[in-house]
């Protein structure tokens, strides 16, 4: 049987709508057995700071905050336990986004999982400080999930909507994709975009066809289209229009701050896209299983 590659993965929660579709995307992606660490990031100096410093207040802010942290973890292990996943909860100390980075590349974690809050994705002018500098620094493959449009479906990963090229992100992206695929019986569609240059279209055809192939000789079945326009804007539309409960996108690891091509248009789809967005970064490793046709 196929296994899923994601065998610990660790999900940021603060009780929102958009951390419980985090918490329920990652049991669908964490492999059998698997576990799950929760983590709930907080500046506790900033809190002792501002509500007890100034004026030698008692200590019931801070008190308050931790019960309800304590509630968040045994809340979410509690529904991690009943379906078989080992879980912990982790209280990580200091500003969100670099705390969670800093967690994820010390524990080790095979993905990390992100609620957004917000009726259409992360806000559409800005990208959060939290979500970008955990899609910038974590090192890993990072889902960010939006408020859960798909909440009462049965199946949260039916179908996964791939951007390609002819880079090795776009070839990471296919390899992750196909793993999880595998993993929830998912199909595949791959988005190849051509902003302008219809000459590239031969070139183009081979990469899609190419793409099919690799997809089913694992035993996944896909296909291809060819969309044109704004690439994130395009590939958005087109991932709409067939309904995917997926986008993944590869990245060369400089969103953000340095935004250079790949990255640019991994860090707009995250912002726009109404459904989860799965972004791999350059340089991580293939999917830990081999991709097969057959167990």
């Amino acid at each position: 049987m196929f296994d899923s590659p994601y065998r610990r993965v660790a999900v940021a929660i603060d009780g929102s709508p958009a951390s419980d579709a985090a918490i329920r995307l990652a049991f669908t992606v964490v492999c059998a057995g698997g576990e799950v660490a929760f983590l709930h990031a907080t500046d506790r100096a900033a809190t002792i700071a501002h509500y007890v410093a100034p004026w030698k207040s008692d200590i019931g802010a801070l008190e308050s905050m931790e019960l309800f942290e304590r509630g968040l973890f045994e809340s979410a292990c509690k529904r991690a336990r009943a379906l078989g996943f080992a879980s912990s909860g982790h209280a990580i100390e200091g500003f969100t986004g670099q705390a969670i980075v800093n967690y994820v590349r010390s524990s080790g974690v095979d993905a990390v999982i992100l609620g957004a809050s917000g009726d259409q994705g992360i806000a559409r002018t800005k990208l959060p400080s939290t979500a970008e500098d955990v899609l910038r620094a974590a090192g890993v493959p990072t889902f960010i999930v939006p408020s859960p449009r798909f909440s009462n479906k049965e199946q949260l990963i039916g179908r996964i909507m791939v951007a390609i090229d002819d880079s090795e992100p776009s070839a990471r992206a296919i390899e992750r994709a196909i793993t999880l695929a595998q993993w929830t019986g998912a199909e595949i569609q791959f988005a190849n975009v051509q902003e302008c240059d219809f000459a590239r279209r031969a070139s183009d055809r081979a990469i899609s066809t190419a793409a099919c192939e690799q997809a089913a000789r694992a035993g996944v079945k896909a296909d291809a289209v060819i969309v044109h326009g704004s690439t994130a804007e395009a590939l958005i539309a087109a991932a709409e229009l067939w309904g995917a409960d997926l986008i993944v996108v590869g990245t060369h690891g400089r969103i953000g701050r340095a935004r250079l091509r790949y990255g640019s248009v991994a860090e707009a789809v995250v912002r726009s896209a109404t459904c989860p967005v799965m972004v791999v970064p350059g340089g991580v490793p293939a999917a830990r299983q081999e991709i097969a046709a057959s167990a």
